[in-house]
């Protein structure tokens, strides 16, 4: 009897740490690619690639696409959403094409 007792504790030991962890992670930046509104803001079409890292630091990752193009991808902290990524397209020349954004995303959505 002793043994599941013990048991039991555990598993609600575990369930309960598995609850407070997704929330902690939510609290803390994902990594140090984390940018402001106002740094993306600031980037305007045509800037190299080397200029927007330059403002913004080095990217989280930076794909490359099969058209040739690429991305810098930072992380932005949503006030409802919570740290998303964040996608500065990069075109076949090296210059900054678009920014994409949670927000940006959903504003095309709903305009379609």
């Amino acid at each position: 009897m002793k043994n599941r007792v013990s048991r039991s504790s555990i598993a609600a030991a575990l369930g309960l740490a598995l609850v407070i962890v997704p929330a902690s992670v939510l609290a803390a930046p994902m990594s140090s690619s984390e940018v402001t509104q106002a740094e993306l803001d600031a980037l305007q079409q045509g800037q190299s690639r080397s200029e927007i890292i330059d403002k913004l630091g080095a990217p989280e990752n930076a794909p490359k696409w099969l058209d040739g193009s690429s991305s810098l991808v930072y992380e932005i902290l949503d006030p409802v959403l919570g740290w998303q990524r964040v996608y500065v397209d990069i075109d076949t020349d090296g210059k900054l094409l678009r920014v994409q954004t949670p927000m940006s995303n959903s504003a095309a959505e709903s305009q379609e």
